[in-house]
């Protein structure tokens, strides 16, 4: 079993990765808005409602591991084994 200290270090890096991959897919949803209007519309509309959804699946991940990091840090609360 892991001491507090390792469990918050493990739970930044989470926390950090997390955020780096909404940043990324943030960048992508830029990039598709600028490029849709080359894009024939099914396609280009799709691609744009593709890279919502990435961009919704990444800020989804990254409120619950910031909630889990958040319970940890300030409540002194241990995450679930399984909240992985």
């Amino acid at each position: 079993m892991q001491n507090r200290q390792e469990v918050e270090d493990d739970w930044r890096k989470r926390l950090e990765s997390a955020r780096l991959r909404l940043a990324c897919v943030r960048q992508h949803v830029k990039y598709i808005q600028r490029v849709v209007r080359d894009i024939p519309s099914p396609d280009g509309k799709l691609a744009y409602r593709q890279a919502l959804q990435a961009e919704n699946e990444a800020l989804a991940e990254y409120r619950r591991i910031l909630q889990v990091f958040t319970d940890l840090v300030v409540e002194g609360r241990m995450p679930d084994e399984r909240a992985g």
